[in-house]
């Protein structure tokens, strides 16, 4: 069997996302994490699974835009977040500790 060698000039495709769904979570606007945000403010420094997922990687992001305020709608400061391994995967554990008016 014999190979052949070609070259043809063109710009890769844009790769798809692993997993659609924790790239839209990325950057999704308000209207999908609002229920959340305002169930924790509700119950604040109460911990509470807001993302499962395969991958240590992707969860990790999450928790980290979460935390610095980059996902819509979470304020930098008034979040933690933290990533663990489950039994199903990897969870994003996030509570509300902003709005202490003293």
């Amino acid at each position: 069997m014999t190979t052949r060698a070609i070259l043809r000039w063109e710009t890769p495709p844009p790769r798809p996302p692993r997993n659609a769904a924790a790239a839209a979570a990325l950057t999704e606007s308000p209207p999908v994490w609002q229920p959340v945000i305002t169930d924790l403010q509700l119950r604040p420094g109460e911990w509470a699974v807001v993302h499962e997922g395969p991958t240590a990687h992707q969860e990790s992001t999450i928790a980290w835009r979460i935390r610095n305020g980059l996902t819509r709608g979470f304020t930098a400061g008034d979040y933690e977040a933290e990533t663990r391994k489950t039994g199903r995967g990897y969870a994003v554990y996030v509570r509300y500790v902003g709005g202490d008016d003293g």
